[in-house]
């Protein structure tokens, strides 16, 4: 990967949820062929660049082949848990039984007691939690770049943009398993309050071959997070967002990522899987001003 300068941008927004950031002249595939962005206008269908899972393992190799329970601990981190300067915590509900065993043996892959540090917080809801200066805590700071910010402002961790495949499909698993549902409709659902998290779970997803779209929800809801004092609180926001997956690309989430969950599985039916559109609608263009611009090598 080499820089190549600063140049003017823009960035192409899409009805579905992706995003483009590309200089002026930098052409994008079209039904009617190639158009350079500055060309693109509202309405316009462009290409939606993914892997397909046959050639999964040739074209993606990932740089950290992390550990399969750990990669899950750290999903179910992201959707469900709390990383602080105080302690590191993950949340579970009683349906929680099969991840949370997952999850343990990670636990213990980082040096922790698999059975201990477990705090009761009500009927129906407990947390494992490891304070500074534990193993654990010391270990996920080591592999963590930054604490996890509370739900608006939470992104992906910066690991998971290096992770081997086998790695990262148990990363999504763990995160689709604590925040991800299955609809009445057999679509797979994940929520959350920051629309950039889910924007980059997005990418993620189409190194799988799978396409989503992701829908803003105005109502009301409710979220979990923990102070800098270690306390926690919920609030009750306006409006989330809900990143949906549907048609053949539920197959493929299936197969690959899946839930640690037997009641989401279940309701994950395969019937009437309809094939997915390859092309996403522009939203709109505009300008992004001077943006650093890098090339890179592609291994043949």
């Amino acid at each position: 990967v080499w820089h190549v300068g600063r140049k003017p941008g823009l960035i192409v927004k899409t009805k579905e949820g992706y995003d483009l950031t590309v200089t002026h002249e930098h052409k994008l595939l079209t039904p009617k062929g190639w158009k350079e962005a500055k060309s693109i206008v509202p309405g316009d269908k462009i290409l939606i660049s993914r892997i397909h899972p046959w050639f999964l393992k040739s074209a993606y190799r990932g740089s950290y082949d992390l550990d399969e329970e750990i990669s899950f601990a750290l999903g179910w981190l992201t959707g469900d848990g709390s990383f602080n300067e105080n302690y590191v915590a993950w949340f579970f509900s009683e349906s929680d039984k099969a991840a949370e065993e997952l999850l343990r043996k990670g636990i213990e892959k980082l040096g922790g007691n698999p059975t201990s540090h477990t705090y009761v917080l009500s009927e129906s809801e407990h947390k494992i939690q490891y304070n500074k200066g534990t193993t654990v805590y010391r270990n996920l700071t080591r592999l963590l770049d930054s604490f996890m910010e509370k739900s608006k402002e939470r992104r992906l961790p910066e690991i998971v943009w290096r992770l081997s495949p086998r790695a990262l499909a148990f990363f999504l698993r763990g995160l689709f398993t604590a925040d991800g549902y299955v609809d009445s409709d057999s679509a797979v659902r994940l929520t959350s309050s920051s629309l950039q998290l889910l924007k980059e779970v997005q990418i993620l997803l189409t190194t799988f071959g799978i396409v989503s779209k992701i829908y803003e929800r105005p109502y009301e809801h409710e979220f979990l997070y923990v102070t800098k004092d270690g306390e926690e609180k919920t609030y009750k926001a306006s409006g989330y967002y809900e990143l949906i997956i549907n048609g053949y690309s539920r197959r493929i989430f299936k197969e690959l990522i899946g839930f640690e969950s037997i009641s989401k599985l279940e309701k994950l039916s395969l019937e009437n899987t309809k094939k997915d559109s390859i092309w996403a609608t522009v939203s709109h263009v505009e300008e992004a001003g001077l943006v650093d611009f890098y090339d890179f090598t592609v291994p043949i």
